[in-house]
């Protein structure tokens, strides 16, 4: 077992006792209380949930069944509990209820660490030590800044490379935090909606409700809404991947690009949309604006498109034309799309 495999069990165990998980699991001290649990966590109580799936991993009150451990931590993850993220990220790496899987891992541990959670920022460092020290440097010094004791992480960093090398995470670290605010603070009311399938998240203002959309074969089609605090404004997120092969040919691109901005235009009360074109982490984009017809007077529909690789996204902010523009960049700075190089410290 190597130093960083040691290293991360035991912090592992230490968190694991800090969380106070054994106390709140003995307040299941019989089974009406377990029936109770049960109940919450089936009608979608995100802390029940992971609650169960802590009894089934350690036996407890319940028999030992680690497949019902991952269920109930996924349903629990899913809901954006950073805790029950930690723990199936761990299920993942050890193989236990699910298939052994270090890139899902890995992708669990960035959803905790994304939410503010120091712990889950220093699994992440010690998992990325090898593969992107650079990376794993910053993500340290933001669980230092989430009260998270790193002085042996980082001096094992800077004992492997150059200390030249981190002068940049340095630099990089305060840009971060100012453009990504959840890496350091939780605000109330916001859920960071999580997709394990197409494996990628962003954070709404409120819970968001999800459609999945299978209505052409050779594409799958995610879409989420949620509303903002005032009722008022709306926000949007589709997620469109190609299956086929024709659709990594730049022409099917430019041509569906042009086809969507047409049909937005089609939407528009005075038949205009403005348009520039940008790059969003390295991928051509579209930034648009344009009104519509509302139920009381007019919107204004503002948004940016991405085709990368063959995954089309699409990040709308819908809000009435008399109302203030809301923070919209936040909106996309706040998209975690690693598989396509979108997200903060990659």
């Amino acid at each position: 077992m190597n130093c960083i495999r040691f290293c991360g069990i035991l912090l592992a165990a230490e968190w694991l006792l800090g969380a106070g998980l054994c106390a709140l699991a003995q307040n299941a001290a019989d089974n009406s209380e377990t029936a109770v649990l049960i109940q919450q966590a089936q009608s979608g109580d995100a802390g029940a949930q992971y609650l169960l799936g802590f009894l089934y991993a350690e036996g407890r009150q319940l028999p030992q069944d680690w497949s019902q451990a991952a269920y109930w931590y996924r349903a629990a993850a899913l809901a954006g509990d950073a805790d029950a993220q930690i723990a199936l990220a761990a299920l993942y790496e050890e193989g236990r209820g699910v298939p052994h899987n270090p890139e899902k891992a890995l992708f669990w541990y960035r959803q905790a660490a994304l939410s503010a959670n120091g712990w889950a920022q220093l699994f992440l460092s010690l998992r990325l030590a090898e593969t992107q020290p650079v990376s794993s440097y910053l993500w340290a010094l933001l669980a230092e800044l989430n009260g998270v004791d790193v002085s042996e992480q980082k001096k094992n960093l800077l004992a492997k490379k150059e200390q030249d090398l981190f002068v940049d995470a340095q630099v990089r670290l305060g840009e971060a935090v100012r453009r990504h605010p959840y890496l350091t603070e939780r605000i109330p009311g916001q859920v960071r909606y999580v997709s394990e399938e197409e494996g990628f998240s962003v954070l709404f203002p409120s819970p968001p409700v999800q459609h999945r959309l299978e209505h052409d074969p050779n594409s799958s089609t995610v879409y989420c809404q949620a509303a903002a605090a005032d009722g008022r404004t709306v926000y949007h997120l589709t997620v469109r991947r190609f299956l086929s092969d024709s659709a990594d040919s730049p022409s099917f691109q430019q041509i569906f690009i042009q086809d969507y901005l047409a049909a937005r235009a089609r939407l528009s009360s005075d038949g205009r949309l403005l348009r520039q074109t940008t790059l969003y982490f390295g991928h051509p984009a579209v930034l648009f604006k344009h009104t519509a017809p509302a139920a009381e007077g007019r919107s204004i529909h503002q948004g940016l498109l991405v085709f990368a690789g063959r995954t089309f996204f699409v990040l709308t902010c819908i809000f009435p034309e008399t109302a203030p523009p809301p923070d919209f960049q936040s909106f996309v700075n706040s998209l975690d799309f690693p598989q396509i190089g979108c997200g903060p410290l990659l």
